[in-house]
């Protein structure tokens, strides 16, 4: 007997064997192809693990803002100054401590000459000098509320368990709220302070 659709050359086999031969074939795993990232003109592009993270959207570079900033942002409880103040910020704090941001990719303008180590790292030591500089002023306690809050990412709720475990559920959260929304409507000024005392520093040396 010959079973139709069968998978090779197997007129040889018994009837069991066939089965079992076809059996076989069919509950082999088939080869999944793996999403390539996108192309970008900069040969740049984020990796499939990047992609996967909720703040990342779309296939030509775009990405959404921070959770925490959109949600304010949409509630109306955020000024446009202080969410862009709060991106600069995550930069900042992520160029310094890890040595890339996550920057959009516009156009570069025409005047644009690329960067070697030094530059990079130049610029890598002024933005971790902001960032001391904003610690300095906040204080630690609300410099690491700034990082769950930014670069981690966490939510209201899962701070308030920490930081306020004594209100329990929704009022927890709102108090968490509460706070980074008055915390990113300051971030403006103490950065525009921090930036203006390494501008302060830098006359200090060259004098």
């Amino acid at each position: 007997m010959y079973l139709e659709g069968g998978v090779g050359d197997n007129r040889g086999m018994t009837t069991a064997q066939k089965i079992h031969e076809t059996v076989a074939q069919m509950a082999k795993p088939k080869a999944v192809r793996r999403p390539s990232a996108p192309r970008h003109e900069t040969g740049l592009v984020a990796t499939i693990e990047r992609m996967a993270k909720p703040d990342y959207s779309g296939a030509v570079g775009s990405r959404k803002k921070v959770r925490a900033l959109l949600s304010l942002r949409e509630s109306g409880e955020l000024s446009s100054e202080s969410e862009t103040v709060a991106e600069r910020w995550i930069d900042d704090y992520q160029y310094a401590n890890f040595g890339y941001a996550d920057f959009m990719r516009d156009p570069m303008p025409d005047d644009y000459v690329k960067g070697d180590a030094i530059t990079f790292g130049l610029n890598r030591a002024h933005g971790g000098h902001r960032i001391a500089l904003i610690r300095d002023s906040l204080g630690a306690d609300t410099h690491h509320f700034l990082v769950r809050l930014l670069i981690a990412e966490h939510s209201f709720s899962e701070m308030a368990r920490d930081l306020v475990p004594h209100i329990k559920g929704t009022p927890g959260g709102k108090a968490i709220r509460q706070r980074a929304v008055m915390l990113l409507n300051l971030l403006p000024s103490i950065y525009r302070a921090a930036v203006a005392e390494q501008k302060r520093l830098a006359e200090v040396v060259r004098n």
